[in-house]
């Protein structure tokens, strides 16, 4: 795999942490829900076979806990690299850096990122393409910045590698 492919796998890996976080998050949420509201068994008075079901609160507990300590570990991850990245998009021209730091570390539109690069200009939305496959361009041309910083640092590209595989194998 070149260097340019491990940054751009490091930078697309780190915004996905966001929307694992997110999904996690919500898993947590719904299963804490369900357990709140566990349907309570029928008091009829009428004889019933005894349930084989195991303790279904217990159950829930446990899932809980293995996604509490799943989330934690995924937000320190998270957290650790998204210094990593605004430690390097500082290293960037100013362009480059908005370009990294929007797309990647707030997860912004490729016409958010636009807008914010070249919406000031009087014709931002008469040539709007125009400007979008510029904002395209910085945002290659930041990745091949990195990479450079990458290329010239082993340690450094080694780390991005190891998050990458982190989270695979989370």
């Amino acid at each position: 795999m070149s260097s340019t492919d491990i940054v751009t796998q490091w930078l697309e890996a780190y915004r996905n942490t966001e929307r694992e976080i997110e999904n996690q998050s919500e898993r947590v949420r719904v299963l804490s829900d369900r357990m709140e509201s566990v349907s309570s068994p029928s008091l009829n008075g009428m004889p019933r076979a005894p349930s084989a079901d195991p303790d279904k609160i217990g159950i829930m507990l446990s899932k809980e806990d293995g996604l509490l300590s799943y989330l934690r570990d995924i937000q320190a991850l998270h957290e650790e690299h998204k210094h990593n990245i605004e430690y390097i998009a500082s290293k960037l021209e100013p362009d480059q850096r908005l370009v990294i730091q929007m797309r990647y570390i707030d997860g912004a539109t490729p016409t958010e990122t636009t807008e914010a690069l070249y919406g000031r200009i009087d014709d931002f939305y008469i040539n709007f393409s125009v400007y979008q496959r510029k904002m395209y361009r910085k945002r290659k041309s930041a990745v091949k910045a990195i990479t450079r910083l990458a290329d010239g640092n082993p340690s450094l590209l080694r780390h991005m590698e190891t998050f990458c595989e982190k989270l695979l194998y989370a």
